[in-house]
């Protein structure tokens, strides 16, 4: 369980709430809780987070903070060669692919 959820958790217990009293304060019913403070959500909404924290005398506090890049580093990829006698749009060209028109002088 994520210690986020832990917490919370303890606060409920410690406040001497069950899952039904916290689930009329914060509009969340008792199976959704249940899976929330059993870490079975693994996604849980900000809101169901700040409505929970909120239902047992808690607030949730967000921040930033700074961290390295990890973003890959983009390394440009190099054109293909084109095959000899092949066009931009990759067809071949050829004289012997030429027909005269009947009606051409």
């Amino acid at each position: 369980m994520p210690p986020l959820l832990a917490e919370l958790k303890q606060a409920r217990e410690a406040a001497g709430l069950t899952l039904a009293e916290v689930s009329k304060r914060c509009g969340i019913d008792q199976p959704a809780l249940s899976r929330l403070e059993n870490g079975h959500n693994k996604n849980p909404t900000l809101d169901a987070l700040w409505r929970y924290a909120a239902a047992v005398g808690w607030r949730l506090l967000l921040n930033t903070e700074a961290i390295a890049d990890t973003r890959p580093i983009k390394v440009k990829a190099r054109a293909k060669s084109q095959p000899a006698g092949t066009t931009i749009a990759g067809s071949a060209f050829r004289s012997s692919n030429m027909r005269r028109s009947p009606h051409s002088s």
